[in-house]
């Protein structure tokens, strides 16, 4: 009996060393697993967030501690009011941070490298952005609210941008009647231009009333969208000898009559418009013999279709802009289809570019002109800048040398305009003195 019981115990014992040995070996396994896992996490991604655990650490806390808790570690995230001595990623509620606090977006005092502080706080460390009212003093990348900064600030949303400005001096000579006009049409010559072509020529003494008045002095040009076949910039028939104020003077109607004439181009050019291109290729070709240094170049555009040149819009004016010292004696208007957008936006680029006019070509025909006609006179009286003025109150104006007060800067043109009866004289020097924005 004592042998069998004896038995009984040895197998029991057997049992249970072998269940024991099981459970040792089944921790030391998962114990294993677990190291190696904590170890690939440090390695391969070190800012991963525990939110399960949410204890009071007195070390490092890679934990997200949503509660007002006191941290004396490094806290990953801490999104509540909390007293935080060490490294804290982020700090989301109004704490007390003596420690590396990589975010702080709560009304707090940070006595260490806080990256990111987003509400009123007094920061002495590094704060590489504190998006609220705080007093910084220490190195604060991106302060965007109301703050005073002791430290190297590397954006404040609150100061100014730095802008370098450069001062310019413009000069000019006062010609005997005024600036002179240089004047550029390209003219659509596809299928669907032939009731805009006749308008165009019967309204043309709209255009011209204040050229008469002020007695200006211009040439003008006529050129085609057409770019086909050799045909780009060309001159159209005699219209630089017919057009020009000489002719005008000598006889009004016999000017209207040409005009009328040389203005209808035609409706078998090409369905490609190319009208800024064409513009380009003219100041290449007449640009020596044609253009004046000392005149506005102006280019009216008319067409019914969108412009097809190859080039950007700002590439093809800089083209055109070389044939003038002074870019502000470059004008582009327009006359076009506005009843869709895709018909007319590079002429409205280039237009806006050089402070010109657009206007429809589905409008009255004599209205468009009068006003168009007007603003391209009333240049004579003007003084294009050359650059962009960034403040009007550091413009000086002299003439002959002496400070002079009798103008007005109009910001729409960016020029200068001489009040009426307070023109300088023919031969006068005028130097215009400002600052623009160098870019």
């Amino acid at each position: 009996m004592k042998t069998k019981g004896l038995g009984k115990l040895l197998i029991l014992g057997l049992v249970l060393t072998s269940l024991v040995s099981c459970k040792e070996e089944e921790f030391y396994e998962k114990d294993f697993i677990e190291t190696l896992s904590d170890q690939y996490e440090k390695e391969n991604l070190p800012d991963l967030v525990d939110s399960s655990t949410k204890s009071t650490n007195e070390s490092e806390d890679t934990s997200s501690d949503k509660e007002s808790s006191p941290d004396a570690g490094d806290d990953s995230s801490n999104n509540g009011g909390s007293t935080d001595g060490g490294d804290d990623s982020s700090n989301n509620g109004g704490n007390t941070d003596g420690g590396d606090d990589s975010s702080n977006n709560g009304g707090s005092t940070n006595g260490g490298d806080d990256s990111s502080n987003n509400g009123g706080n007094t920061d002495g460390g590094d704060d590489s952005s504190n998006n609220g009212g705080s007093t910084d003093g220490g190195d604060d990348s991106s302060n965007n609210g109301g703050s005073t900064d002791g430290g190297d600030d590397a954006s404040d949303e609150d100061d100014t941008t730095n802008i370098v400005l450069n001062e310019q001096d413009d000069e000019f000579t006062q010609n005997d009647t005024g600036a002179k006009l240089d004047i550029l049409w390209v003219i659509d010559n596809s299928g669907s231009m032939r009731d805009e072509q006749e308008a165009l020529g019967r309204n043309f003494d709209a255009f011209i009333q204040q050229f008469v008045e002020k007695n200006i002095d211009f040439k003008m040009a006529i050129t085609t969208t057409d770019t086909s076949r050799n045909n780009a910039g060309r001159e159209w028939k005699d219209s630089m000898a017919a057009l020009t104020s000489d002719n005008l003077a000598a006889n009004k109607d016999l000017f209207l009559r040409d005009f009328a004439r040389l203005v209808n181009v035609g409706t078998r050019g090409s369905g490609r418009e190319k009208g800024i291109q064409a513009s380009e290729v003219f100041a290449e070709r007449y640009g020596n013999s044609w253009l004046r240094e000392d005149a506005y170049f102006t280019i009216v555009y008319v067409s019914d279709e969108e412009d097809q040149s190859h080039k950007t819009v700002e590439n093809h004016l800089k083209q055109i802009q070389k044939w003038k010292q002074n870019s502000g004696y470059i004008k582009a208007h327009s006359i076009v289809n506005m009843r869709r957008a895709h018909y007319f936006q590079r002429y409205k680029e280039i237009s806006a570019l050089t402070n010109g006019d657009v206007a429809s070509i589905t409008d009255d025909f004599y209205n468009t002109l009068l006003n168009m006609g007007g603003k391209i006179a009333n240049l004579v009286d003007q003084f294009p800048l050359s650059q962009k003025v960034y403040n009007s109150s550091s413009i000086e104006v002299y003439v002959n040398n002496q400070l002079n007060t009798d103008w007005s800067y109009d910001e729409a043109t960016n020029s200068i305009q001489f009040d009426e009866n307070k023109v300088p004289q023919a031969g006068a020097s005028i130097r215009v003195l400002y600052l623009y924005e160098q870019q």
